[in-house]
């Protein structure tokens, strides 16, 4: 049976409501909780529905297998931090005797992100998203464990099914889990068009023992290790990318290959244990291939090795998405951490803060598990953070026994204007003590915008720039600044999007957004951006609103060249490389001194032209559709 459930949480510094469907005996009713933190990942992009293997052992403190109550695992879920969105998730293996390997799709992977593995309930049958694919759903075409025994198939994780339709290769040992394929040097797995031709990625755990291919086709692509080095290459040039360093022999590497063909006339990216070694530009993408092969290139051309844990996606992954892959499978125990283990724990998180004046806030937490006990909730708050002890904290509101699963609010009064304020929300039962996973600050504080260079133009671009002010005295954390934009001119369009939020840094008291105009060689006159400030963790104050102006071209404009009026005609002349614009009712001469590599883009009432070294006198009037 489902509920839903309305939840009010902080969206960028203000409070929505959104409906949330959630499980009705979610986690309250799981005697056995582990909480699961990304510490490892440092990267500033986030990865969205990222297949993080998380592994249990009995070297984890307080697991233990006879835990589980129905089944050999049917009872295992997992969840978001706050407990209420249940995640995908594949067993990939489970050894009751020793470490069991667990792919969890967690939704947005960022530093210090976390999730929760929860079990130990009776009657559960296991979901069927976990054995149908749903896990892989993040534009992956093929997924392969490898750990298939005997002469059965290989099969697809996937919901794509991409199945081995031949295949003579042996199980053996594995480096992610305890199984994986071998390759003799006449062996192969034979694979279907798993493959997108116009973007790609390929990636997998190898063991070489000799040279040959890795993850290849029938005669348009290679990934492979010719001649002792690391290489992959379309349509017969099969080294366009390649690792100077030569691959080491007879141990566990993590390799992948990206292309896309949209950028840079087609990007093809090789990487080595996470790090990208070798990348090129303008790579035709490689015609149809409807055979792929683990371990050999048309049937033939084979290596001798191992290979675990091999994937196809049909985009080309960030460098961001390799390198977490490849720490998450290689070191996980520094990648995440688990636990501990907690038994029936309550569970709370701070949701955000609301009505911010000088002198009071309203602080809300929201508890999502009670536990196996009656809870009694906390509100910490205070001038100073004081972590996750109680006695540190200058002020607490209490939230008395028993409390239900839910949002909680507490309105505060505020003894000091123009400083940092923290709170923590804490949940305690019987079973013992829970905090929010980190303190959350707001500044009793105003917050002001002030267009300090309000004239932009689309010549140049010229900028303008609004800047944010908050109070001197409240600069110990970073803030996020809200806003909603307005005006005559098109977020986006008339200029570079602007997003809506805008941090002022940890011990800055001021911070800049800049309007970028875009050139469009549209006769539209002069249009405004305006910026007006939204609510947050701050005061709202005077002046909330201010306004830039972006001025079209008048008649003729140019940059990158020097404009010289001779006569009746204006010449601009570019010795490597410009910009010219010509509004719709006006016209110009135009001489080119090509050298260098030189080029001119000409954008003509809304159209872009580019003409490559040009040498000589071109006349453009406003409006044609082209330069002659």
């Amino acid at each position: 049976m489902k509920h839903l459930l309305k939840l009010l949480f902080l969206m960028g510094g203000f409070f929505m409501q959104a409906p949330l469907t959630i499980t009705a005996d979610d986690a309250s009713l799981w005697p056995v909780r582990m909480p699961i933190t990304f510490v490892g990942y440092n990267k500033t992009e986030t990865l969205t529905n990222f297949p993080a293997l998380v592994v249990l052992s009995t070297n984890l403190s307080g697991f233990s297998y006879s835990q589980f109550q129905s089944g050999t695992n049917s009872d295992l879920r997992f969840s978001d931090s706050s407990l209420t969105n249940e995640l995908n998730y594949e067993v990939d293996t489970w050894d009751t005797n020793g470490s069991s390997y667990v792919w969890v799709q967690v939704p947005l992977l960022t530093n210090n992100a976390s999730i929760c593995a929860y079990w130990g309930k009776n009657g559960q049958t296991m979901p069927v998203y976990a054995t149908n694919g749903s896990t892989w759903r993040a534009s992956y075409r093929g997924v392969y464990h490898l750990n298939e025994a005997g002469a059965g198939t290989i099969f697809d994780a996937t919901t794509n099914h991409f199945n081995s339709t031949q295949r003579n290769t042996v199980q053996t040992n594995g480096f992610i889990t305890p199984k994986a394929q071998y390759f003799n040097g006449s062996t192969k797995i034979t694979l279907g068009a798993v493959i997108n031709m116009s973007a790609y990625s390929k990636e997998a755990w190898v063991n070489v023992v000799t040279n040959g291919n890795l993850m290849s086709g029938s005669s348009t692509h290679a990934f492979w290790v010719p001649s002792g080095h690391l290489q992959s290459g379309h349509n017969g040039s099969w080294a366009q990318v390649s690792n100077a360093a030569a691959f080491p022999v007879g141990t566990w590497q993590h390799v992948a290959v990206t292309y896309d063909s949209t950028v840079s006339g087609g990007k093809l990216s090789l990487y080595q244990n996470g790090a990208q070694v070798s990348s090129a530009t303008s790579i035709a993408q490689p015609t149809a291939d409807g055979t792929n092969y683990f371990g050999s290139f048309a049937g033939a051309n084979y290596f001798a090795g191992q290979i675990d844990e091999g994937r196809y996606s049909g985009i080309a992954r960030s460098s961001n998405w390799i390198w977490a892959c490849y720490m998450n499978q290689a070191s996980n125990n520094v990648f995440a951490t688990n636990g501990p283990v907690q038994f029936g724990q309550p569970a709370i998180q701070n949701a955000g803060v609301s009505n911010v004046t000088l002198t009071g806030a309203t602080l809300y937490g929201y508890l999502s598990v009670t536990g196996m006990a009656d809870t009694t909730v906390f509100a910490y708050w205070g001038p100073t953070d004081g972590g996750a002890n109680a006695s540190s904290w200058a002020n607490t509101n209490v939230f008395a026994s028993p409390q239900t699963v839910g949002t909680l609010s507490t309105n505060i009064s505020l003894g000091t204007s123009n400083i940092t304020y923290y709170y923590r929300f804490c949940a305690t039962n019987a079973n013992g003590v829970a905090w929010a996973n980190t303190s959350t600050s707001f500044i009793a504080g105003v917050v002001t915008i002030v267009a300090t260079d309000p004239t932009a133009s689309e010549v140049g671009p010229n900028t303008g720039t609004f800047t944010l002010y908050r109070p001197s005295g409240a600069t110990n954390e970073a803030l996020a600044v809200n806003y909603t934009v307005s005006g005559t001119a098109s977020n986006g369009v008339d200029y570079n999007t602007l997003s809506g939020t805008a941090p002022i840094p940890a011990g800055q008291s001021t911070a800049t957004i800049v309007v970028t105009p875009i050139a469009d060689a549209l006769t539209e006159g002069t249009e405004t951006a305006r910026v007006t400030l939204a609510e947050g963790a701050y005061v709202v104050g005077s002046p909330s609103n201010a306004e830039v102006t972006i001025a079209d071209p008048v008649g003729v404009a140019a940059t990158g060249g020097n404009m010289t009026n001779i006569g009746t005609f204006t010449y601009h002349t570019f010795t490597t490389s410009g910009t010219f614009f010509v509004m719709s009712g006006g016209s110009v001469e135009v001489l080119v001194v090509a050298g260098g590599g030189g080029s001119l883009r000409a954008v003509v009432a809304g159209g872009e032209f580019l003409r490559e070294r040009l040498l000589g006198v071109h006349r453009v009037a406003g409006g044609i559709a082209g330069l002659t």
